[in-house]
């Protein structure tokens, strides 16, 4: 039923997106919490994907919550997908809802968290959640990461204190 995940750390997005971040001066601004409401927007975006069963709105936020992700990783210098190649065994028991309410208490966690390590566990179990998430909508991590690349890669703005604001 799942379809299987290539390893991360073969994937080439990661450093491309971080480089398209530091050209934009995403990742050089270093401003934690501006990535960390990004992630709440694209959440919100998630959320509205589950509920409404659509699949095209859950990659791409799926993808897009892991480029910010990346993006706050190389902000606190976590190697993302070095640490979340091994995803726990996914329980297909647990709900998409059960794991958004998740996600949600970790992206808290992240927003008020005071150590480096208790962002690097959030971040850690943030991925792990939606990436579950994705696989309840037949998608796989690599699929999302892939869509949310090829609908960056290429996008322009302006950076207004750490905040990419894209041009319309």
């Amino acid at each position: 039923m799942y379809k299987k995940k290539q390893r991360l750390s073969d994937l080439p997005h990661f450093p491309m997106i971080r480089n398209w971040a530091k050209e934009r001066g995403i990742i050089t601004f270093k401003n934690e919490t501006t990535q960390v409401l990004k992630l709440y927007e694209e959440f919100g975006e998630l959320c509205g994907g589950v509920l409404k069963q659509k699949n095209d709105l859950i990659k791409d936020s799926v993808g897009d919550m892991v480029v910010v992700l990346t993006n706050l990783s190389a902000i606190i210098g976590f190697d993302i997908e070095r640490e979340c190649n091994y995803v726990k065994k996914d329980n297909k028991a647990l709900t998409s809802r059960i794991l958004l309410a998740w996600t949600a208490q970790e992206m808290s966690n992240l927003l008020t968290s005071t150590s480096i390590d208790s962002s690097k566990k959030s971040i850690k179990n943030i991925f792990i959640y939606i990436e579950s998430i994705s696989l309840r909508h037949d998608l796989t991590i690599d699929e999302c990461i892939d869509f949310a690349w090829n609908e960056i890669k290429n996008r322009t703005g302006k950076n207004v204190n750490g905040n990419f604001i894209k041009d319309e």
